[in-house]
């Protein structure tokens, strides 16, 4: 540790002057070019470069003369002429530079402030890189060093006195001095900030230099050098101040006045407008109207547009009083606008008040503004007769303040729950509940206490989520994935059960982990997401339903006109048992057509349909009674027809009765059994689909029956049943033909009623009907299967027996 050494008073005080002179100087030509920038005027490079020599020469001659002031125990201070000379020049180019790169500094306010902070920096910084240049090329061994608690005091020191350089800008002999002392106090504390060793000699050459010696003259050079300097600032200032006085009263001649008068309103014209041009300015990029008001005549007089958001006119604006309040103020507040301007203006003399405003008289768009004004001229009774004010527009600045609430909001009222858990990083189960946004109470009807009192998190969301969150946790601390986002169900207080999701980021440390994220209400997208998948799947059944009805379609059409072709019932049931078993593959089936006396009788079956009765009324079926589709499921829901049997104690599966009618006359009915047990919702498609399949069977059907009537017809005798003439006619040569064939015979038998006339004109034509009636049914039950009884006329008969001899 080095110790302070004693000074020189002699040389100190010096230097300290110098370094006061040089101080004032320096801010004497600094302010010179400030001010010069800041009134737009030209700065001579030139000349400041010029001032940069002898202002460096000044503070070299500051820093010889301190560090002369010195003395090492005795042992003078000595510097080598070379190390002397890279001095001056370090310290003469410092200047150079500040005043080289001075006149060059922007016009504009800010950005002339901070070039001029940074020239200020750079010259203190210079400064001390000086003064600790010419300690290193000190002739001292061993040489001194600067500790880093020096360097830290020393970067403080000259960063204070950058500071006081910049305040003190626009005094000249309280800037100089202060910024003077403190480049004096650094240079002293160069000295004695450095650490010298305790054993201090002389090891100097030759031609070194006594710094003792040499340090009075150059201190007196110095002095002179900088106040030369300071006297020319002084001469110039002093020029300026004699051209500012004002010359002596001398009588003009009229047209030296006149000449002078028009200069003068010429000067006064120009600057009126340059001062309106940046008032202007200052109005365009402001929010800022200002305005006057003149009581007495009711009338509105606006710097500009009354407008906020319009472009300044070039004159002021005067406009009715009651006409702008009812184009720009809401009518709703108008009232209380008015209150409240009266109150204040009655209390204190002037209003400041915040409401809304009509941006444009022709559109409704409002902005807010804040009034301000102050009464300047009043009546004889005191009454306000002139105010004047402004108009400020802070719409941004609330609606910023708004959108800074509603976030806030966000977190302690909103839809958005924060949450912080810690867990443990083996088990991945929740330790602690570290943190929970205040609108859970609001959301989910906890409060805080509750909710960090919770000992199991099972009691509020269900255990198949915590598991697959513990999961995810799992799998990103195994990954390293730092986030994670989960869909769970959140049991509410009231007892609703809520989708929620989580977005949350995972951190691990020594004491476990830690969840930190939010959780947002889902419920109603997952619900709209439900039914979408809902829509989609009824879609799907739609589209199933679409193409299965388009086959059954062809399969329909296909099998209607088979059935258009068939020839009797069998061909029918086998086209309708092959056409149904296509459209219910898994389904079992019989077919009934309809007989006499209201009877239906099954014609065919196929499957395992044996519940089904062969023979049954239409009154057995409800089918039938009801004239629509029947379908029964179980006998607790359902209706059971008497046609379909079961076992003991059992009932049967689930079937399907349609009836099938055409032109008002039942035809028959189809009937299908299912494999297996259905609900009822499942029965209500298949039934529809067993209509569409009825309905398209019923007309083939009653077709065919049509068919087989017409035929009937054709060959029978209405009365008797038996063949009619037409067709034994056409029947007996081939039974004759097949006869000679075969090698058979053939009886031809004819039967006559006797005393048929008489019975008839005795007992009416009915009870001969009934002769003949009982006539042909005892020939149809008598005859052979392939005989062929005939009626041949009247009461006439006929047989035609094959292979029948006379005997």
């Amino acid at each position: 540790m080095g110790s302070l050494t004693p000074m020189d008073p002699w040389l100190l005080v010096p230097a300290m002057l110098l370094s006061v002179l040089w101080g004032v100087t320096l801010r004497a030509t600094w302010q010179h070019i400030y001010l010069r920038i800041q009134r737009s005027e030209v700065v001579s490079w030139g000349w400041m470069l010029a001032c940069a020599p002898v202002l460096g020469f000044g503070l070299w001659a500051a820093m010889v003369a301190t560090l002369g002031s010195f003395d090492m125990h005795g042992v003078p201070l000595v510097l080598p002429p070379g190390s002397l000379i890279k001095s001056l020049l370090l310290v003469v180019g410092l200047h150079a530079l500040v005043f080289g790169v001075a006149p060059f500094m922007p016009r504009e306010t800010k950005k002339r402030q901070v070039v001029a902070v940074l020239l200020a920096m750079l010259s203190t910084s210079g400064t001390a890189f000086s003064m600790l240049y010419m300690i290193a090329q000190l002739h001292l061994a061993p040489s001194g060093h600067l500790s880093t608690t020096g360097y830290v005091g020393l970067t403080i020191l000259t960063l204070s006195a950058s500071a006081i350089s910049y305040r003190q800008i626009e005094n000249r002999w309280r800037g100089g001095i202060t910024s003077g002392l403190f480049y004096g106090l650094v240079m002293v504390l160069c000295l004695q900030l450095t650490t010298w060793p305790k054993a201090v000699y002389y090891i100097g050459s030759p031609e070194a230099l006594t710094l003792n010696w040499l340090a009075q003259p150059l201190a007196d050079a110095g002095l002179v050098a900088a106040t030369s300097l300071l006297g020319v600032a002084w001469l110039r200032r002093f020029k300026e101040r004699l051209a500012a006085r004002p010359l002596p009263v001398v009588t003009p001649s009229v047209s030296e006045v006149e000449a002078q008068a028009e200069t003068l309103a010429r000067d006064m014209v120009e600057d009126r407008k340059r001062r309106d041009a940046l008032y202007d300015r200052v109005l365009r990029h402001s929010s800022v109207r200002f305005w006057g008001f003149d009581v007495a005549d009711k009338q509105f007089q606006f710097r500009g547009e009354q407008s906020l958001n319009a472009p300044l006119s070039d004159t002021d604006l005067v406009i009715d009083t009651d006409e702008w309040f009812a184009a720009h103020l809401p009518p709703e507040e108008a009232d209380g606008i008015h209150r409240d301007v009266t109150a204040q203006l009655a209390a204190k003399g002037g209003f400041d008040c915040l409401h809304r405003i009509r941006a444009r008289a022709d559109e409704d768009t409002w902005r807010w503004v804040i009034a301000r004004a102050s009464v300047v001229r009043r009546d004889a009774t005191g009454q306000p007769t002139y105010i004047v004010g402004t108009h400020i527009d802070v719409t941004e600045h609330g609606e910023l303040q708004a959108a800074l609430d509603r976030d806030s909001r966000l977190f302690s009222e909103g839809p958005i729950v924060m949450i912080r858990w810690r867990f443990d990083t083996r088990s991945i189960q929740i330790k602690a509940l570290d943190f929970i946004s205040p609108n859970i109470e609001k959301l989910w009807g906890y409060d805080l206490e509750e909710m960090h009192n919770f000992a199991n998190w099972q009691s509020i969301i269900e255990d198949s989520d915590i598991s697959d969150i513990g999961r995810k946790v799992q799998d990103a601390l195994n990954t390293g994935i730092s986030e994670i986002s989960h869909e769970f169900r959140v049991k509410l207080k009231d007892g609703r059960l809520l989708w929620h999701s989580l977005f949350a980021r995972i951190e691990a440390d020594d004491d476990g982990g830690s969840i930190s994220g939010f959780i947002v209400d889902i419920d109603s997208f997952k619900r709209v997401e439900q039914r979408s998948q809902e829509q989609a799947r009824q879609l799907e059944e739609l589209i199933e339903e679409l193409r299965r009805a388009k086959d059954e379609t062809v399969i329909l059409r296909e099998s209607s006109e088979f059935l258009n072709t068939a020839e009797s019932l069998d061909e029918a049931f086998n086209i309708i048992s092959r056409a149904a078993y296509a459209i219910f593959p898994a389904w079992s089936g019989a077919l009934a057509s309809a007989q006499e006396n209201d009877r239906l009788k099954l014609v065919g079956r196929w499957g395992e349909a044996a519940e089904f009765n062969t023979e049954f009324s239409s009154g057995d079926c409800w089918a039938l009674r009801r004239g629509r589709a029947h379908h029964f499921v179980d006998e607790r829901v359902s209706l059971r027809c008497r046609h379909v049997h079961s076992a003991m104690g059992e009932q049967p599966r689930p079937y399907l009765c349609i009836p099938m009618s055409a032109n008002g006359e039942s035809v028959g009915s189809l009937h299908l059994m299912a494999s297996k047990n259905l609900s009822r919702e499942q029965m209500v498609p298949l039934a529809q689909r067993a209509n569409r399949l009825g309905e398209t069977l019923k007309l083939a059907l009653s077709n065919l029956r049509l068919r087989a009537g017409l035929r009937e017809q054709a060959t029978h005798d209405a009365l008797t049943g038996l063949y009619n003439r037409r067709f034994m006619n056409d029947r007996l040569p081939v039974e004759i033909k097949r006869c000679e064939r075969e090698g058979q015979r053939l009886a031809l038998a004819m039967i006559d009623v006797d005393h048929f006339k008489y019975f008839n004109d005795h007992h009416g034509h009915d009870a001969g009907d009934v002769i003949l009636r009982a006539l042909g049914e005892l020939l149809r039950q008598r005859v052979r299967i392939y005989d062929l009884a005939c009626r041949f006329g009247g009461e006439e008969m006929s047989l035609i027996m094959p292979g029948c001899s006379m005997g």
